[in-house]
């Protein structure tokens, strides 16, 4: 039954690749829209910020570090 089941899908898979071309590009590009931005990969960096080391660039960064350092 599992073989049958098998070369049913293989043969399926093989007419639409000969048969139906565009298709067939249709669901083997499937996955190439699909940027690491759009799944969610890109936003790991943005969640785990590394620390800079050194003085702060300017004032509004000083504040900030401040205010993450001693929440009220």
């Amino acid at each position: 039954m599992l073989a049958l089941m098998t070369m049913s899908a293989l043969a399926a898979l093989l007419f639409v690749y000969f048969f139906m071309p565009a298709l067939w590009l249709t669901l083997t590009a499937g996955d190439e829209s699909l940027d690491a931005h759009e799944a969610g990969l890109a936003l790991v960096a943005s969640r785990n910020p590394f620390r800079e080391s050194g003085p702060p660039a300017n004032m509004a960064k000083l504040i900030l570090l401040r205010h993450k350092a001693n929440p009220d």
